[in-house]
């Protein structure tokens, strides 16, 4: 069910943020920013949602949902960092970099979710056989069966590439 309400909170991020766009950026800089603020800051509330569940479950050990991981919180940290940038220039009243500036934020903070739950998929079995195949292609799985298809199958020597390990 939290899984779900992630996914959807996700997509309604994403599907608002394109509207607001379309609908503020042309005539009113102002109103832009501060829409574009507002998503930021609710798309900010969904990833500090899937970073929580994150820190629950942990890496357990899998190096490719591990990546995942430090990707999310790369793309949180990047966001944060570009979200204050954007306050100070709100602050200034200059709305067309402010809201410019939101909007690059809004963009970090979705790449952090997906990062984010798609590591989540990884760790609790919850991905398709699509993403299996590109996870294999990758060479980041080996499928032990036909049937099922593991994460933790992963091949040792990707470990070493991935892991620096000698």
């Amino acid at each position: 069910m939290l899984k779900t309400f992630f996914g959807l909170a996700l997509m309604a991020a994403l599907g608002l943020g394109s509207v607001a766009w379309a609908q503020t950026q042309p005539a009113d800089p102002k109103a832009s920013a501060l829409s574009w603020q507002k998503q930021a800051n609710d798309t900010r509330a969904v990833v500090a949602g899937v970073a929580e569940e994150l820190e629950k479950i942990g890496d357990q050990g899998n190096v490719p949902a591990k990546g995942m991981i430090d990707d999310a919180k790369r793309w949180l940290a990047e966001g944060d960092k570009t979200k204050a940038l954007a306050d100070e220039k709100l602050g200034r009243a200059d709305y067309q970099k402010a809201s410019y500036d939101y909007n690059m934020t809004w963009q970090h903070y979705v790449r952090a979710a997906t990062s984010g739950l798609n590591a989540k998929r990884m760790l609790t079995g919850e991905y398709t056989r699509r993403s299996a195949r590109a996870l294999r292609r990758r060479g980041w799985l080996r499928q032990t069966s036909a049937a099922s298809p593991s994460v933790e199958r992963c091949s040792l020597e990707r470990r070493v590439e991935l892991e620096g390990i000698e």
